[in-house]
């Protein structure tokens, strides 16, 4: 957005400057979401959400695992943890909700 409004307010707004301004920020959105995801292991939960850094959980931090669907466009996977916060698991379809699940009793028995 930076680099867009500085375009404008040189005055030289052309088709060209406008286009690369548009291919600059979609680069940065590529970048952006291409580091969104979560990995399971079976010691440990890594996301990576809102933020560039990685977040890593371990399984004994996590009480339950759930789809909530905060409106009718999407159903969104959540690590609920012992400490009553609630972690969004970014890039986990609710199909892989059961493998996510039988993975965490693998990695924590009782």
């Amino acid at each position: 957005m930076i680099f867009l409004i500085s375009v404008v307010s040189e005055g030289a707004l052309t088709w060209g400057s406008l286009g690369r301004a548009l291919s600059g920020l979609t680069a940065v959105g590529v970048i952006v979401l291409s580091r969104l995801g979560t990995r399971a292991t079976t010691s440990e939960l890594e996301t990576t959400g809102r933020g560039v850094r990685a977040r890593r959980i371990p399984w004994e931090q996590v009480s339950d695992l759930r789809a909530d669907q905060p409106n009718r466009w999407a159903e969104v996977v959540e690590a609920h943890l012992v400490d009553g916060s609630t972690v969004p698991l970014a890039g986990v379809p609710p199909a892989d909700l059961p493998r996510l699940q039988e993975l965490r009793q693998r990695a924590t028995p009782g």
